[in-house]
């Protein structure tokens, strides 16, 4: 049983979900400490031995691997944010997700502005996976 700390507050100004590391704990008991982490510098390329083990690795999750069964696999995760409903109306955290980024030219803008190419690991409040989603990945040779 895994127990989250850390906490996300709504910023009622810019609409957008803040992360600290202090503590946000599920009903389930237990403690695993999550802190968000994001790429500091733009470009972002990851080295040609990174990108082989994200490469290789992506492929071998499974549902109901553990954080650290996957970063067995893939390794440390270049960001680390949490998960929300899909629900707009009602944001509620449901989890975290593991970013393994290949490339990403900057850090914000449209799909094309940031060329990324990644693979998105998502984890229930549990600490397993529960899904795994990748975008550019099928033009690299």
């Amino acid at each position: 049983m895994i127990n989250f700390k850390i906490i996300f507050k709504h910023c009622f100004i810019c609409g957008t979900y803040l992360l600290s590391p202090l503590g946000l704990a599920n009903e389930k008991g237990g403690s695993l400490d999550i802190q968000e982490k994001v790429i500091q510098s733009y470009p972002f390329k990851a080295s040609k031995s990174r990108e082989i083990q994200i490469l290789n690795g992506y492929k071998k999750l499974q549902v109901g691997l553990s954080t650290s069964e996957v970063e067995k696999i893939m390794g440390e995760p270049e960001e680390i944010r949490p998960l929300l409903s899909p629900n707009k109306s009602i944001s509620k955290i449901i989890g975290f997700t593991q970013w393994y980024v290949l490339q990403r030219v900057v850090a914000s803008g449209s799909v094309l502005e940031k060329d990324e190419k990644l693979v998105r690991v998502s984890f229930g409040l549990d600490g397993r996976l529960i899904e795994v989603d990748y975008w550019g990945i099928d033009d690299i040779p």
